[in-house]
């Protein structure tokens, strides 16, 4: 692919090595990447890039940041969503979030949930 084409959006076209997709958790890697933890807002959002990468430095967990949560920190080396997009054409927001936080949600829209959530 070319840099100049068009990336579909929100899909990050390279898949995972081996390696770390045996580090996921409950979910593929297609679902954690697709699913949308802004689904019914209104905001117009372009340019968005979403992907499953390694930290290499602690990061905040942004779902752990949000009201009634425990906030806690995504580790070095720790697999974890990252999303950065334009939003209304004039801000640049981007959020990184764990695992655990990403099965808990997943699991809250599909109505299933094996237990495991702290």
């Amino acid at each position: 692919m070319s840099p100049y084409e068009p990336r579909p959006e929100g899909l990050n076209t390279d898949p995972a090595p081996p390696s770390v997709v045996g580090t996921l958790r409950r979910h593929t890697e297609a679902e954690y990447i697709t699913y949308d933890l802004f689904m019914g807002e209104e905001a117009d959002i372009k340019c968005r890039t979403v992907k499953l990468v390694t930290a290499r430095k602690p990061h905040s967990c942004w779902l752990g940041q949000a009201f009634g949560a425990k906030p806690h920190e995504i580790a070095v080396g720790e697999l974890h969503r990252y999303e950065k997009a334009l939003v209304d054409g004039d801000y640049w927001g981007s959020y990184r979030c764990c695992l655990r936080c990403m099965d808990a949600e997943i699991d809250d829209v599909q109505g299933t949930s094996d237990g495991d959530d702290e």
